[in-house]
């Protein structure tokens, strides 16, 4: 199996999108940025985030 086939395999991406994938990779990037830059994932969403990190402070007794 080659390496773009073990990606699309891994990733349930297109061989165009393996393909840039190992590009990025060779050119020095991440694995999780040459992921987001190819569209093989998605950035993770600040807003969810940052509202559960609100609510988690927002659970937290004050100190005395």
């Amino acid at each position: 199996m080659s390496s773009v086939q073990r990606i699309m395999q891994s990733f349930s991406c297109s061989e165009e999108d393996a393909i840039r994938y190992l590009n990025l990779r060779e050119e020095g990037y991440s694995s999780y940025r040459a992921k987001l830059m190819a569209g093989i994932a998605d950035p993770p969403d600040i807003y969810e985030e940052a509202f559960a990190e609100t609510e988690k402070c927002m659970q937290k007794e004050p100190e005395q």
